[in-house]
């Protein structure tokens, strides 16, 4: 008995400590080394869908999830939505030029519309590249608001259209970038060399945001709900609030909370962030960059690639930040800025606070897109000759400023905050421990269940070892 209970004690131990082991590593995971990590590229996700060249058998988008298309150069795709009478309805889009295909600044991009059945406008936008030599997903929306006193066909329930349309460019014949049609589901299109134009990968997302039944939904003020004084950006005295990675798209965006933090960017990546904002507040942001000397941003050696005196030739757009609204649509923009090897910081300036009725500022965009609560996303994008002054990974730091009081929003019919509208209201003390979350999120939550599971089965083992050996005492064991 005495060496079977031995036996079972060390083949129970094993499996509580493998089972510990095997679920340790996304808690206590080093950060990859410059050299091992990969350049994260932004990868649409969804169901496909295939867009066609007019709105007669156009596809049905649905409000639950996400779809992906391609589209090449000179190609308008069309889908179609059914939307209630009531709801603020959304069709966002992300179009990505693969890496390294040719992007020429405020000229190349998509733009998006939304019709109603009788072909009467009711949103467009166009989201373009602001970058010389920089590749990065754009993304935008096109939106039916329910306006006040509105008499055009837009305010009605029935099937629209909407478009994504991608200029065919200088030198480029129209429907002749890849095959014509021809979708792209995995999202990575094809190439055609009669123009060397690439297909653009596509995420589409359909979302209604619920109809309100009360609460405050006045439009802003005449001054387009800006208080007199804007609040000023976060400065270096910030809280210190450690490292975060950023996420190589909008679902793996990396938690922030008010503060400073820090991450790496590799030169020609996009990384994702979110900030949670709720009714009343509003969101101030900058990205900053050390000088390429620092101990933390040293400039490659003269034997890397750009090293030497190269890294100290000036870079127009070295670097930018976008803000996106909980549907993706541009809230601000920085502009790219420059970098020649000194300390650079890029602000964002302070947006309105979060107000229901910001979205009928017309004209006022940047106050418009700051219309729901719910999760901003911040996006900080590095050129590709940004190598030159640091090598494979630059060090980034974020300064995350969020003031005013939370006010009571609008009463939904219905919870929205699943689809992005609205916050879910966290228990007592978990909202700063969701803002810790990063893509490792639900990792880390398999990772506690795992350990809770390994130390039920060491306890279950200390049991099951007291009880055999009493066993192996008695009279005849």
């Amino acid at each position: 008995m005495n060496d079977r209970g031995a036996a079972g004690a060390g083949l129970v131990a094993a499996v509580a400590l493998a089972v510990m082991a095997g679920f340790a590593g996304p808690v206590a995971r080093a950060a990859p080394a410059d050299d091992e990590r990969e350049i994260a590229a932004y990868r649409p996700q969804g169901r496909p869908v295939q867009g066609t060249s007019t709105a007669r058998d156009a596809p049905p988008l649905a409000p639950v999830g996400s779809y992906v298309d391609s589209i090449g150069a000179g190609e308008t795709r069309h889908y179609r939505v059914e939307l209630d009478a009531d709801s603020t309805a959304y069709v966002s889009v992300v179009a990505v030029p693969p890496p390294g295909s040719p992007v020429t600044a405020f000229r190349d991009g998509v733009e998006l519309s939304l019709r109603d059945s009788g072909g009467h406008l009711c949103d467009r936008s166009r989201p373009t590249a602001e970058a010389v030599g920089a590749v990065y997903p754009l993304a935008g929306y096109a939106v039916r608001i329910k306006r006040p006193g509105a008499a055009d066909g837009c305010g009605r329930a029935g099937a629209y259209d909407f478009t994504v349309a991608r200029d065919a460019g200088p030198g480029r014949t129209p429907g002749r970038s890849g095959t014509s049609g021809t979708s792209g589901a995995a999202g990575t299109g094809g190439a055609d060399g009669s123009d060397g134009a690439a297909r653009w990968p596509l995420e589409l997302r359909f979302a209604q945001e619920p109809a309100v039944r009360g609460g405050p939904t006045a439009p802003p003020s005449p001054s387009g709900g800006r208080p007199a004084e804007p609040p000023p950006t976060p400065d270096a005295a910030g809280e210190q609030l450690g490292e975060r990675v950023g996420g190589s798209d909008f679902r793996q965006a990396g938690a922030l909370r008010p503060g400073v933090w820090t991450t790496r960017v590799a030169p020609g990546e996009t990384r994702y962030f979110r900030v949670r904002l709720d009714w009343g507040q509003r969101l101030s942001a900058s990205a900053a960059l050390p000088a390429a000397g620092d101990p933390d941003g040293a400039a490659p050696d003269a034997t890397s690639p750009g090293g030497g005196a190269a890294h100290r030739r000036p870079l127009g757009d070295a670097f930018g930040v976008t803000l996106y609204n909980p549907m993706r649509g541009p809230v601000r923009r920085s502009g790219f800025a420059p970098y020649a090897g000194d300390r650079a910081e890029d602000a964002l300036e302070p947006t309105a606070p979060v107000a229901y009725g910001n979205r009928f500022a017309r004209a006022r965009p940047e106050v418009a897109a700051v219309s729901c609560a719910g999760e901003y996303y911040l996006a900080v994008t590095l050129h590709p000759d940004m190598a030159r002054y640091f090598g494979r990974t630059v060090p980034v730091t974020l300064r995350i400023g969020v003031t005013g009081a939370r006010q009571a929003g609008p009463e939904y019919v219905r919870d929205g905050s699943g689809d992005g509208f609205g916050l879910r209201r966290p228990a007592t003390g978990a909202e700063d421990a969701g803002a810790a979350d990063g893509p490792d999120g639900p990792l880390r939550a398999v990772a506690y269940a795992a350990f809770g599971t390994g130390t039920a089965l060491l306890l279950g083992l200390a049991a099951w070892t007291v009880t055999a050996r009493r066993r192996s005492g008695r009279p005849g064991g």
